[in-house]
């Protein structure tokens, strides 16, 4: 279905236009969205040859948003990757395997650093801003759900510990995930749609052991639309916000 999409294309360009891989290589090496889909959906024995253009792909989605008719060129070069892996597994990078083990190792996208010696860095940092640190809650009855994403749960702390602050500073009633869980973002940019199952419904898991949880809170834009998408699909009945935009509709 998705694929047959490309049916509707009216041929206008602005896909390869807006195309920062064409940007930076150019239309020779790399044909743009457009005729990624069309090449690949119309001849499927032609996927392991193109590997190396799908995987070229950012998926940064901005040819979607730019289409007139809406196609979903990502979500079918994301089809494409997970059929290239089904067909050959091997046919996928090894630097992008090797990028992506932790996924299948500790669920998250980073390898997780020791948590004492983690406490120490973010504690340093604060330190360093005049900031207070405030300890990792886990609360039950929380009705706010603060979800850092794989960057501040694992590198970026002071993401983490600023909305932790802020969330404080407002008087929310907020809670983390007594075990964090990538959402599933970086195994879906692989293609690889059953490990973005798995890790899908491990997180759904966690949430759902939260019975009080009104709203989900992050701070990373590609867990934001992740998650809403799960969120959506369970027919749980919770709100995904960007932390600005939860501090704009819920605070005020």
């Amino acid at each position: 279905e998705e694929l047959s999409a490309f049916d509707n294309c009216i041929n206008c360009g602005l896909c390869i236009s807006v195309c920062p891989v064409v940007r930076v290589v150019g239309v020779e090496r790399f044909p743009g969205p457009r005729s990624i889909g069309i090449s690949i959906s119309r001849a499927l024995q032609n996927i392991i040859e193109m590997r190396d253009t799908l995987f070229e792909c950012t998926g940064c989605n901005a040819c979607n948003e730019v289409c007139p008719q809406k196609i979903p060129i990502k979500q079918i070069v994301i089809r494409l990757k997970d059929k290239l892996r089904k067909i050959e597994s091997k046919a996928i990078p090894k630097d992008i395997i090797e990028l992506t083990k932790p996924l299948t190792e500790a669920k998250m996208f980073y390898q997780p650093k020791d948590s004492e010696k983690k406490k120490k860095i973010v504690r340093r940092q604060l330190e360093k801003l005049g900031l207070p640190y405030i300890e990792d809650r886990f609360d039950a009855n929380a009705d706010v759900l603060l979800y850092p994403g794989c960057k501040a749960e694992e590198r970026l702390y002071a993401m983490k510990e600023g909305a932790k602050i802020v969330l404080d500073k407002v008087g929310a009633k907020w809670t983390l995930m007594d075990t964090f869980i990538c959402c599933g973002y970086p195994a879906e940019e692989k293609g690889d749609l059953d490990e973005l199952q798995y890790l899908q419904n491990e997180l759904l898991k966690q949430i759902e052991k939260l019975k009080n949880i009104k709203v989900i809170v992050t701070i990373c834009p590609g867990c934001t639309s992740s998650i809403k998408r799960l969120i959506e699909k369970s027919g749980l009945d919770i709100k995904v916000k960007y932390i600005v935009r939860y501090l704009i509709e819920d605070i005020g």
